[in-house]
């Protein structure tokens, strides 16, 4: 199960009291899942990511779908991610279902964006 820290802060000068979000830690009880609105990407592994059973070279399983999770009405905050990062290549498959890795689009993190 994800351990997650809610951590807060209260500046006593500002009278403001932060909260940070830390999911520190998951395992094979969590489900991380893949999901774009992109018609035709791939994620090709270039490490091994155990969390979803992934080898290097595998393709990840990527949902298509035409909406996102709304975000209106929900809390919005920052999250700090401490597990373990796939790498990935996106691309597509060409017709001869030969992977075509996009040139600005190696080396992607995820979960998450930069380091």
């Amino acid at each position: 199960m994800a351990v997650i820290e809610c951590v807060f802060n209260y500046d006593p000068k500002t009278g403001i009291l932060y909260q940070e979000v830390h999911v520190l830690e998951i395992d094979s009880n969590d489900k991380i899942n893949f999901v774009t609105q992109t018609a035709g990407l791939t994620l090709k592994c270039e490490a091994p990511f155990p969390p979803a059973n992934l080898k290097k070279n595998d393709y990840a399983p990527v949902r298509y779908t035409r909406t996102k999770p709304k975000t209106k009405g929900v809390a919005e905050f920052n999250v700090y991610y401490h597990g373990p990062r796939a790498q990935f290549a996106c691309g597509e498959l060409n017709a001869g279902r030969k992977f075509q890795a996009w040139p600005k689009a190696v080396g992607q993190s995820s979960p998450g964006g930069s380091p």
